[in-house]
């Protein structure tokens, strides 16, 4: 079975949105012992990017998209719980991109 990707979809599904999203990283203290944290904050991050993915309890933000095929790479899965805020700052077409390949 061929795996679908982003060059498969629909010509009406081929714009990607160019996003820069802010969110609470999950993080860990992994060098030996210390006593436990009273006032731990969250490391908030920013990840641009395109946007491949909108679902319900999450979203994955790309930093490419393979030219010949629509394959992506440089990906982060960021579960919506944790999203701060999410910013459109372009679209992407993907139908242009065939065509210059």
């Amino acid at each position: 079975m061929k795996t679908k990707t982003l060059a498969d979809q629909k010509p009406s599904n081929r714009q990607l949105k160019i996003v820069i999203v802010e969110w609470d990283d999950a993080w860990s203290h992994s060098s030996g012992c210390i006593p436990i944290p009273t006032d731990s904050t969250p490391m908030v991050l920013t990840s641009i990017g395109f946007l491949v993915k909108d679902k319900p309890r999450y979203i994955i933000v790309a930093g490419e998209v393979r030219k010949d095929d629509g394959h992506i790479d440089y990906f982060t899965y960021i579960p919506r719980s944790i999203i701060k805020s999410t910013t459109v700052v372009g679209m992407y077409n993907l139908e242009d991109r065939r065509k210059n390949a």
